[in-house]
Order: C-alpha cells, then sequence, then structure tokens
C-alpha cells in the first residue's frame, strides 16, 4: 500500500463489498486506469447476524479526482456511509 493513500477502515456488508469490487474493477479496466484493490477485506464477522466485513477503504489518487468514470465517483460518498 502506497505510503500517501488515505486508509479508512470501515464495516461494509459482504454483498455490497463484492458489488463495489466488481463494479470498481470494471471502471478502472473501462478507463483504461491499473487495477487497483482500493477496497481491502480484512476480517469477515459472518458469525453476526449483519454479515459485515471489516474493510479497508483507500482514496488513492486515481480514485481522488472526478470525473475519471462516474462508478468511481460515486463509490468513494457511498463507502464513506459505512464509517
Amino acid at each position: 500500500m502506497p505510503m500517501n493513500d488515505l486508509i479508512i477502515p470501515v464495516w461494509l456488508p459482504k454483498d455490497f463489498l463484492e458489488f463495489a469490487q466488481h463494479t470498481l474493477a470494471d471502471a478502472f479496466r473501462d478507463a483504461r486506469l491499473s487495477q487497483q484493490d482500493v477496497l481491502e477485506l480484512r476480517i469477515t464477522t459472518e458469525h453476526l447476524k449483519e454479515n459485515l466485513t471489516l474493510t479497508l477503504f483507500k482514496i488513492t489518487p486515481e480514485t481522488m479526482w472526478q470525473q475519471v468514470d462516474r462508478r468511481i465517483d460515486e463509490y468513494v460518498p457511498r463507502s464513506l456511509c459505512f464509517h
């Protein structure tokens, strides 16, 4: 993980994490950016009723700039809702 990336721990529902990872992979590919793992799974709490995952949400230089791809732009505020 680069030293200058902003890292925020978030509790994400497992289905949202899978959706976000798939959507972001498509967005990075379509924007011709290098593939990045901006949501890094750390702990799965499947034993909890909520089925949450502790995920490291990484804001990289590519994800901080708007208008590269709308899907990337929208993932930042959606992920921060879980902080």
